[in-house]
């Protein structure tokens, strides 16, 4: 089932039930105007401060709505109340001490990374989501996101960005707690792949990662490309 698909049955669902919040919010929701879309992040973001319990309750169908239509549109003032109610929605989130299921971390973390080519006032406040996103589920998940992205993003900016925010991730957590054998096996594809400038971090994150584990490392990550070897002994 597609994001569209099953945020629509449970639209249904919602309409069916005695929602917390006025009825028109779920109409504003799911309307194709982007005036009444924003008008529903106004009234939830509202929310936030009267009946969190409630919207954490349905925090995974917030999650796939706002994907959905960031992908459908580029209005400004959609994108900018978006980023603000993920902002306070998380923000609340590490208050009552909640977490992100698997599925919405799935949901919400790769559209965040790849949005970073944003302009500058979206990128920092998308980095601020993202950092708090990592104490809702974890920094290596954070980490496997953003070197996936890395990876696979057409955008240039966007993957120089997610590079920074690795590189700053790297300045405030160990190494062991953001590198697990899947994140290392991730970077390592990536050697040689990338253009120079940010071939050469990548290769001196895997660099660090060499100097905690050792030799080990390649019989942790299995068979690997021998040229991810040479360069990391050759920057030792």
């Amino acid at each position: 089932m597609c994001i569209r698909d099953s945020i629509n049955a449970e639209y249904m669902g919602i309409k069916q039930s005695t929602w917390v919040l006025d009825p028109s919010v779920v109409d504003y929701m799911f309307s194709s105007q982007a005036k009444k879309n924003h008008e529903a992040l106004t009234l939830l973001t509202a929310g936030l401060k009267t009946e969190l319990p409630a919207l954490l309750d349905i925090s995974d169908l917030l999650c796939k709505w706002i994907v959905m239509k960031m992908a459908d549109q580029s209005n400004i003032t959609f994108i900018k109340a978006a980023l603000d109610f993920l902002l306070l929605l998380f923000e609340n989130m590490t208050i009552v001490d909640s977490r992100l299921l698997d599925y919405e971390v799935d949901i919400i973390l790769p559209m965040l990374c790849e949005k970073l080519s944003l302009n500058n006032v979206f990128k920092n406040k998308i980095k601020g989501i993202l950092v708090l996103a990592s104490q809702l589920c974890s920094v290596i998940r954070l980490a496997n996101f953003l070197i996936k992205t890395l990876g696979s993003s057409k955008n240039r900016k966007a993957r120089v960005e997610c590079l920074v925010l690795l590189r700053e991730l790297g300045e405030k957590y160990v190494v062991d707690e953001m590198y697990d054998t899947e994140n290392v096996k991730e970077l390592i594809k990536l050697v040689g792949v990338l253009e120079g400038p940010l071939n050469a971090q990548v290769v001196e994150i895997l660099v660090e990662v060499y100097k905690l584990y050792g030799d080990s490392l390649w019989i942790e990550v299995g068979e690997i490309p021998s040229k991810a070897k040479t360069v990391s002994y050759t920057h030792l």
